[in-house]
């Protein structure tokens, strides 16, 4: 009896050492996992800790005029037509920077889509945005609302994000619109706009405009726009020209910084620096503008040489045509001066190659003056606009009236002052003699 009850209690000592042995290891295990953790997240770069008061009080001694807006519009929202979405549902969240972005097509989309291809770290290779190919920035799928609130089950409130967007003047974002995805040799879009455009507002169109939609004017493309928003069809139509304050709802998401993308440069350095990206800022350095142009080059160039066997299908336009109408619509955006000509005259189009096109728009660029580029963009503006007529003017500041006023651009500005006599005839947007 008492060689058991001594061998029980030494079973139970024994027992007992171990059991305080394993908590031992546990807690050091435990030490040791919070010491890993910690290591990990001080390498992490960015601001996935930070509240969303956290960021502002960051980003208080910043870029003052982006958050100046961002007060402006909740300050003046109760006056302004508001949306029936109580959220931006096109809206980009970054779960781990605690960040949330709403995109808007011609202000600088693309770009910022690469960016938080970069965020997410999907591809650490990629240094700077710019490297990041426009085809994976835009087929990733980010965190959306909806997917935050069902895979999180409320966990993680997203209104708790930093948020933010970039706008851009109405009439220069439709513009771009037009002369980035009607103007040139695009199919997809031809069709989407160009021959719903012409089949409505064109007089005795012929077959091949109805087949092809390929030589849809500004005019009316315009009447195309303003009839879709007014008519609230732009949730059913394309987010090139759908009015920002319905796709992104300012007045009823709280946005803490608001850039322009006339001060896209500035806004967004400013913003990539907040964000942890200082890698990137310095692989870019002083080159952001250079690096920018560079890039609408070859994502011009890549778009008529994918779609060059379309040509052959339908026969709406010649390859010749279509490489000297990508030539006009370089020097429509300002990246390439009028008084640089097409220089592929006299050779065969089916011999330039791709690599040679982006070579020569590149040293095409190099040698238009600044000082020739933002004319060329003001007598663009001044022609386009001229060929709209007084009626759909007013239609048109109608259906952009809330970005006109949440945003602070205004509804006559000298360019629509001094603008062209409508009727008109085209210069620097014709088809033909390009």
């Amino acid at each position: 009896m008492i060689l058991v009850v001594s061998s029980c209690k030494h079973y139970l000592a024994y027992t007992w050492r171990i059991t305080r042995l394993s908590k031992c290891y546990l807690v050091v295990l435990y030490v040791l996992l919070i010491g890993v953790i910690c290591i990990a997240l001080s390498g992490l770069k960015g601001l996935q800790l930070y509240s969303r008061d956290t960021w502002v009080d960051k980003f208080r001694n910043g870029n003052q005029s982006a958050f100046a807006l961002a007060r402006y519009v909740k300050n003046i929202c109760p006056k302004a037509t508001k949306s029936k979405l109580a959220t931006a549902r096109n809206a980009h969240y970054c779960v781990h920077h605690k960040v949330m972005y709403c995109p808007v097509e011609k202000s600088g989309s693309t770009f910022w889509r690469r960016v938080f291809y970069l965020l997410h770290g999907w591809n650490k290779s990629y240094e700077h945005p710019f490297q990041v190919p426009v085809e994976k920035a835009l087929s990733q799928h980010f965190e959306s609302y909806i997917q935050l609130r069902l895979w999180k089950r409320g966990a993680i409130a997203p209104e708790s994000f930093f948020m933010f967007m970039f706008v851009r003047n109405p009439y220069t974002r439709i513009l771009s619109a037009y002369v980035d995805k009607v103007y040139p040799h695009n199919p997809v879009y031809w069709k989407k706009f160009g021959v719903p455009a012409i089949r409505t507002y064109r007089q005795n169109p012929s077959k091949l405009n109805l087949l092809c939609g390929h030589d849809a004017t500004f005019e009316e493309f315009v009447k195309f726009v303003i009839q879709r928003v007014l008519s609230n069809k732009y949730m059913l139509e394309d987010v090139h020209f759908a009015s920002i304050s319905n796709m992104c709802n300012p007045c009823k998401v709280s946005y803490d910084f608001i850039g322009k993308m006339e001060s896209f440069q500035s806004d967004s350095t400013f913003l990539l620096e907040q964000l942890g990206l200082e890698n990137s800022l310095n692989a870019i350095g002083e080159s952001f503008s250079n690096m920018s142009v560079y890039d609408a080059i070859v994502d011009s160039v890549n778009g008529p040489y994918s779609w060059r066997q379309d040509l052959t299908k339908y026969q709406c336009i010649t390859w010749n045509q279509s490489l000297r109408r990508l030539w006009r619509k370089l020097q429509l955006r300002g990246i390439i001066s009028f008084s640089q000509s097409y220089p592929f005259d006299g050779i065969d189009p089916t011999l330039i190659s791709k690599e040679e096109y982006i070579q020569c728009a590149w040293n095409a660029h190099w040698f238009s003056t600044k000082e020739e580029l933002e004319i060329q963009k003001e007598n663009v503006l001044k022609e386009a606009y001229g060929s709209i007529n007084e009626e759909d003017l007013t239609r048109f500041k109608s259906a952009f009236k809330s970005d006109f006023y949440l945003f602070g651009y205004d509804e006559t500005p000298a360019f629509i002052i001094n603008r062209m006599d409508p009727g008109s005839s085209y210069k620097y947007l014709s088809f033909v003699n390009i």
